[in-house]
């Protein structure tokens, strides 16, 4: 799996969600914000019917993908799933 900062040294599209996702619910607090990211990462392999049909690498891509389109819109309005 990718870290936020994978994401964000990886160009224009994941730094803007790497920022904006650890600026604006986290409050700029990578640690937690990572923390966030890789849950939710996990949560998509590990409940997704989908996924078992994939191979491990597969599913980890797509799993980000999804993760990173789901909480970029939480993100925006400045919601994290996992925080309280």
């Amino acid at each position: 799996m990718r870290s936020l900062m994978d994401l964000h040294q990886e160009g224009e599209g994941g730094k803007k969600f790497a920022e904006l996702f650890a600026g604006n619910p986290h409050g700029g607090r990578w640690s937690i914000a990572e923390d966030h990211w890789e849950r939710t990462v996990r949560e998509l392999l590990h409940r997704s019917v989908e996924m078992e049909k994939l191979s491990r690498r597969e599913a980890v891509r797509k799993a980000e993908t999804v993760a990173q389109g789901f909480l970029w819109g939480l993100a925006k309005v400045g919601r994290c799933p996992w925080c309280g």
